[in-house]
């Protein structure tokens, strides 16, 4: 998953911020103390980003497993399939953004409205072009899974790494991937599984915005810097992402979906 690569930037991003605010009072009379507690800060933070992405990991794991079982090779080759692409599709939405807006809003906090609303004004066309494309396309299963674009335009997690809100980030990754098992567990159609796949990563992308409230105000000057810093991080996630997702879209072109499934079973999985 791109998000484990994502938080730990985006930690180190935040460490730099509290290691750069803790100065001491003077020159001449250093002291440990502030150093001390952006340090713990820091550690929480990133304890609380690791044990959320490791439980969200292991709740996606069971539910890849059981739905692997459940539904056999041809059905799950297709599932993971149509998860490749939104996945990689969801990259896209993001446009590389959550590095550069979690500096910016690192470096000019009183600007949070205007970072805010660019990110979502850059990333909003994207997804609606990714949704039409797919009701043009008129696969049922690529229909279902348009939510995760959805949710990868409306998602505020970068911004709260820059707070310092660590933990809403940790409970949106386990209920993503809670839902998916939800759904598995519930033995529904795989339809359905992909309709659960998106409303997890909707339900997580609402926990975030809840968690990140705030307003936002319009600045085309912050969205311009944003948009063309943004790209150097886009290109370095699409192509750092493809070796992960490029397998399955070859073997699915050139074999059957029962060849994808016991793949993505035997390797995927591991």
């Amino acid at each position: 998953m791109a998000a484990a690569a994502t938080l730990i930037s985006e930690t180190a991003e935040q460490a730099g911020r509290w290691i750069r605010s803790a100065t001491p009072p003077s020159p001449t009379t250093p002291t440990r103390t502030g150093i001390s507690d952006n340090f713990n800060i820091v550690l929480r933070q990133f304890l609380t980003l690791t044990a959320g992405e490791s439980a969200a990991r292991v709740v996606h794991g069971l539910a890849l497993f059981l739905l692997a079982r459940m539904t056999g090779p041809t059905a799950f080759g297709q599932f993971g399939v149509v998860q490749s692409i939104a996945g990689y599709a969801a990259l896209l939405v993001q446009r590389g953004l959550d590095l550069p807006a979690t500096r910016a809003v690192i470096t000019q906090p009183d600007s949070v409205p205007e970072i805010r609303s660019a990110v979502l004004v850059l990333r909003w066309p994207v997804a609606a072009a990714l949704t039409m494309a797919a009701i043009i396309w008129r696969d049922p299963m690529l229909l279902a899974a348009c939510g995760i674009w959805i949710a990868a335009a409306v998602q505020l997690r970068w911004l709260l790494v820059a707070r310092g809100e660590s933990l809403p980030v940790a409970a949106a990754a386990i209920l993503s991937a809670g839902v998916l098992l939800a759904g598995v567990v519930m033995r529904l159609p795989l339809l359905w599984i992909v309709v659960a796949l998106s409303a997890g990563e909707l339900a997580g992308a609402l926990v975030c915005w809840a968690a990140a409230r705030g307003r936002t105000s319009r600045d085309a000057a912050v969205r311009t810097a944003l948009r063309k810093e943004s790209w150097w991080f886009l290109a370095a996630i699409v192509l750092g992402n493809l070796m992960y997702n490029l397998d399955v879209f070859v073997l699915a072109a050139v074999r059957p979906k029962e060849d994808a499934g016991l793949y993505m079973a035997a390797y995927r999985m591991v």
